[in-house]
């Protein structure tokens, strides 16, 4: 039996044409270091109780088209996962979130203090232009990025050889 794998992401595209690249992903892990001060320890109860409403609504409204209901259920088979009631098993799950679960899960899957958090970054360098930059480094050792405290590893070249390490780690 194939046993199901849970990803949940959280996913930036950010753009600019005059900052380097090096910039924007120091900029975004910067937002991610200090949403959880800024955005989530503020939330009340009330404020939760709203946005899972909201999603709720969302969850249970009927699917406006027969193609859309269609490609929900053949995804259901696709994975396996065979939960055709999955919104309202969703619906009904949105309702028990509390102030906690948010900070709970921001801590592990985002933040990752734990094993919860994995990162993948992806920095396209334009050749030409105010954020032109020459071939990105292999290491932001000596830049606005920690990598050793933000547990970074950059410039792999060889996928395959990534992978093996990964696997003799586990």
């Amino acid at each position: 039996m194939k046993a199901v794998s849970e990803t949940r992401d959280l996913s930036f595209l950010v753009q600019s044409s005059v900052a380097p690249p090096e910039r924007l992903t120091s900029e975004i892990l910067k937002f991610i270091g200090n949403a959880r001060q800024k955005f989530l320890e503020p939330l009340l109860d009330s404020d939760i109780d709203v946005f899972a409403k909201g999603l709720l609504l969302k969850k249970t409204e009927p699917d406006k088209q027969l193609a859309t209901e269609a490609t929900r259920n053949w995804n259901e088979i696709a994975t396996g996962r065979l939960q055709f009631d999955r919104r309202q098993k969703e619906a009904e799950a949105v309702l028990t979130v509390r102030k906690e679960d948010v900070l709970s899960y921001w801590d592990t899957f985002i933040v990752g203090n734990g094993d919860g958090r994995r990162m993948l970054i992806s920095e396209v360098v334009p050749k030409s232009g105010a954020a032109s930059a020459k071939v990105p480094a292999k290491s932001y050792k000596n830049s606005t990025i920690n990598a050793a405290k933000s547990g970074l590893q950059l410039g792999i070249d060889d996928v395959d050889s990534y992978r093996q390490e990964r696997e003799e780690e586990t």
